[in-house]
């Protein structure tokens, strides 16, 4: 399970050091895709392969499926986690996201996300704002 949120800093490489607690889910490779509100996806292996199951079976004759593999399945990348807990972030990624140094990496259970750390707190204030009036539409 990955939860908790971590501050970390992307070094001048575009290394990134995945959180110890993580590491024991993650196994020795993730996949990294581009994600939703210009965050980073991460996926255990075992994972992704539901996760590109699900997104091909939604089959190529829709514009909107066909577009949203390309999304999620063509931006993939299998990385290696290397001897000291790191990943070597792709370059289309990084920019995608438009991460800068620091970053927040949060877990939601079964995926990690990567965050550039303003555009994370930002939307979390706004989240933070709405999370009642959120609780009650989801309860319904």
């Amino acid at each position: 399970m990955l939860i908790g949120s971590y501050n970390h800093k992307i070094d001048n490489k575009k290394r990134l050091s995945i959180p110890a607690k993580w590491r024991s889910v993650l196994g020795d490779s993730v996949i990294i895709t581009t994600g939703l509100d210009k965050s980073l996806f991460v996926y255990p292996l075992s994972k992704w392969e539901s996760i590109a199951k699900e997104v091909s079976d939604k089959g190529m004759y829709s514009a909107d499926n066909r577009n949203f593999a390309r999304f999620i399945l063509g931006n993939a990348f299998e990385l290696s986690i290397d001897s000291h807990g790191r990943v070597l972030l792709p370059e289309n990624l990084t920019t995608f996201a438009k991460l800068s140094e620091d970053v927040i990496l949060s877990g939601v259970y079964d995926r990690a996300e990567i965050w550039d750390r303003t555009t994370y707190e930002a939307m979390m204030q706004n989240i933070g704002n709405e999370v009642e009036k959120t609780a009650d539409r989801l309860s319904n």
